[in-house]
C-alpha cells in the first residue's frame, strides 16, 4: 500500500484508486525470512480488505512476482471501487504461515500507506490495534 515501498523495485507503479475486497480479510501470518509475519489475505465470509490498486507495467509484473517470493499471484479477484463499479485485479497470497506477529516497523509502513491514501479511520484503528514485536537488538 505504501508507494515508497513499491517504488523500491517497481518504477512503473502508479496509484489508481482506493478499493475494497469483500469476502477476504487482512491477516499478518505470512512467514518471513526475518522471523516475523508479513501481510496476507484469507477468505472470510464477512471480511473486507481495504487497500489501493496500482497499475504496473506488464514488463515489471514478472519482476514483482519474483520479488514477492513465497507469495503467489492471485488474478481475477473483483474489488469494489469508490464510484460503485468493480474491477478485476491481481493480488498476492501466501500459504507459508507463521504464528509470529509482524515487526513494529512493518506495521507502521502499512499504516502509513493506509493514511497516505485516505483509507477509513476505523480501518486504520483496526490496523493500529494489531500486536507487533520490536526489532531484535543484536549484540
Amino acid at each position: 500500500m505504501c508507494a515508497c515501498w513499491l517504488k523500491r523495485d517497481i518504477d512503473s507503479g502508479r496509484f489508481l484508486y482506493r478499493a475494497e475486497l469483500k469476502g477476504w480479510k487482512l491477516v499478518f501470518n505470512k512467514k518471513s525470512e526475518d522471523g516475523s509475519a508479513k501481510a496476507n489475505i484469507e477468505k472470510s465470509e464477512k471480511g473486507i480488505v481495504r487497500g489501493v490498486v496500482y497499475e504496473i507495467d506488464e514488463a515489471e509484473r514478472k519482476l514483482l512476482n519474483d520479488k514477492e517470493g513465497k507469495y503467489k499471484p492471485v488474478e481475477g479477484l473483483r474489488v469494489n471501487l469508490e464510484d460503485g463499479s468493480t474491477e478485476k485485479v491481481l493480488t498476492y497470497q501466501s500459504d507459508h504461515k507463521t504464528g509470529e506477529p509482524p515487526y513494529e516497523w512493518y506495521l507502521k509502513l502499512i499504516i502509513g500507506g493506509a493514511k497516505a491514501h485516505g483509507l477509513p479511520k476505523e480501518y486504520i484503528k483496526t490496523l493500529e490495534s494489531i500486536n507487533t514485536k520490536p526489532i531484535p537488538i543484536k549484540d
